[in-house]
Formats: structure tokens, C-alpha cells, sequence
């Protein structure tokens, strides 16, 4: 009796075995037959490309707050009342002319009145004015450093300061061409030098890196402080070179090699020689030739 339970087991596994396979693959099963031919051997998708010529370039990205190179708090030195503040936020001020006067008739001392009269220590835009006319200040001789009267700054030269990757900063140098675009002004683009790298590295959002500083010439008219600037870095590029996808690059024990193809599904192992790349592409300086089939998922 248990024998032929167990023989009943095995035909209804057959049965429901048979049952997925005829539909599943119908095309096997020969008509009018019952019997089930061999089961076809599935092979994964080979996915191939062509080798061929292509430029290749290479950039880092980074993201940074455009700044005035010089900025300047404007404090008295001595104390008293403003008596004279004809300027605002946004006035224009030529070095030397003056930006606020205080009322000098309580001090004592010829010499401690020529203080009362502040002037510009440079061509600059006024930045902020915190003090009305007739408002108290005291001098930044005195204990407290002294009242802020404006906020001054060169904006005819400004900076952009980057926080450039640890993996990135050692393909940068002093004097190299960045190209700058800013997202609030929409298809301006800039190119400015690289004109310092902190040599200390920081972290800035849990990533460590260098402060890195790009330079902008005249850009008073297009851009201002405040405003946060995409900066891209060409590093390496090659124009019109033999390339591959990088994904068909494999690496083992040392060597470098690809999967080309010599038949119908057929592929050998070719050691091969690599140049510039990037993220996508890698130049191929020996062991193949334009026009070849390569894969990209071939295992051996």
C-alpha cells in the first residue's frame, strides 16, 4: 500500500511537470505526440558593441558661494554722533571720498577731530548700514571694537570659494581654467583661474576636502556675492581617439583585457592597453582595431 502511494506521488509530479513544461514551451511538443523533447539550453543576452573613435574629456564638478575679495567693516575710531550719512545699500564710492561724518564739537583735541571725518579705503559698494543719522557710536579704540557703520566691499573682482573632494584636489593647480555657471542667471558662463587650495584639508558636510578659491575678473555686472556657482574643472581630454565602453574593460591579476568576438558567438580573450578615460569611456592605445566586436557581458 505505501509503495503505491508513493507511485501515485511520482506520476502527479510528472503530470504537473509536464503541465508547466507544454505551457511554458509549447513549441517542443510535437503534435499528436505526448512525449516531451529535450528542453532547450537558455543562454543569457550577449550584449556587444562596436570599437570606435570618440572624444573623451574628463571634469570634476563642484558647487560654490561667489564672494568679494576684499570686505571691509567700517568702524570709527573715536565716539560721538553721526552727523553726516548720505550714503546707502548699493552706493558706488571712489577710495577716499567720504562715508560718514561725526559731530566733533564735544572733543577736546585738534588731533582727535581729524578722526571724526571716515573715508573710503577703497573703491567699494556699500554693503550694509546698520546706523541712522544722529545714532551714538563708539570708537574702535574703546573696549567693544567699536560701532559698525557700514559694510563695505570690492565687487569689480570676486571670488568663488569651493569645497573641492580629498579623491579630487590632487588634479587641480594654481593657475587652472575653471569654468563657472550660475544658477541664477540662466546661460551665463564664466571662466576664471584657479588662484588658491587651502593646504589643509576641512570636512564640510561630512566630506573631507580643501577650500578651494577661483577668481573672477569683472564680473561686477553679471554676478553678485551671495549668489552659489557650479564650477567645472577640465583635467584630462583626448580628441578623436580609438575607445570602448568601460564596462567592456575587465581587470584580472594585473592584466587588461577584453572579450572580441571571431565568430558566431564566438569570443576570445584579448590583453589590451588603455589611455584617458572617464566615467563612461576609455581610450584603447593597443590590441584593437576600429570596426571590431567586443562584449560587454561575456564571462568566458
Amino acid at each position: 500500500m505505501k509503495k503505491a502511494i508513493q507511485w501515485l506521488v511520482l506520476l502527479s509530479v510528472l503530470a504537473g511537470g509536464g503541465y508547466w513544461l507544454r505551457q511554458n514551451y509549447p513549441e517542443q511538443f510535437s503534435s499528436g505526440k505526448t512525449g516531451v523533447r529535450s528542453t532547450p539550453k537558455r543562454q543569457a543576452t550577449l550584449s556587444t558593441a562596436v570599437v570606435g573613435t570618440r572624444d573623451i574629456s574628463f571634469a570634476i564638478t563642484a558647487a560654490g558661494d561667489i564672494g568679494a575679495v576684499d570686505v571691509v567693516s567700517v568702524r570709527p575710531e573715536v565716539g560721538g554722533l553721526i552727523s553726516k550719512l548720505t550714503l546707502d545699500i548699493g552706493d558706488k564710492v571712489k577710495k577716499g571720498e567720504v562715508l560718514f561724518e561725526l559731530d566733533d564739537k564735544d572733543l577736546q583735541t585738534e588731533k582727535t577731530s581729524r578722526k571724526t571725518i571716515i573715508r573710503a579705503p577703497f573703491d567699494c559698494t556699500i554693503l550694509a548700514r546698520p546706523i541712522s543719522i544722529g545714532q551714538a557710536v563708539s570708537g574702535s579704540s574703546g573696549f567693544n571694537s567699536g560701532t559698525e557703520v557700514f559694510t563695505v566691499a570690492n565687487l569689480t573682482d570676486l571670488i568663488i570659494t569651493a569645497h573641492i573632494n580629498q579623491a579630487d584636489v590632487t588634479r587641480l593647480k594654481v593657475g587652472q581654467e575653471v569654468t563657472v555657471e550660475v544658477k541664477a542667471v540662466a546661460g551665463l558662463k564664466l571662466v576664471g583661474p584657479v588662484d588658491r587650495i587651502a593646504p589643509l584639508a576641512t570636512f564640510r558636510n561630512g566630506v573631507k576636502g580643501f577650500s578651494t578659491r577661483v577668481s573672477l575678473k569683472n564680473a561686477e555686472n553679471k554676478v553678485r556675492p551671495g549668489l552659489t556657482a557650479n564650477l567645472t574643472v577640465p583635467l584630462i581630454s583626448a580628441g578623436n581617439v580609438l575607445a570602448v565602453s568601460l564596462g567592456a574593460i575587465f581587470n584580472e591579476q594585473g592584466e587588461t583585457f577584453v572579450y572580441v568576438q571571431t565568430g558566431d558567438a564566438k569570443f576570445e580573450r584579448r590583453p589590451i592597453e588603455t589611455g584617458v578615460a572617464n566615467y563612461d569611456f576609455v581610450e584603447i592605445t593597443k590590441g584593437l582595431s576600429a570596426g571590431e566586436v567586443i562584449s560587454r557581458n561575456y564571462s568566458g
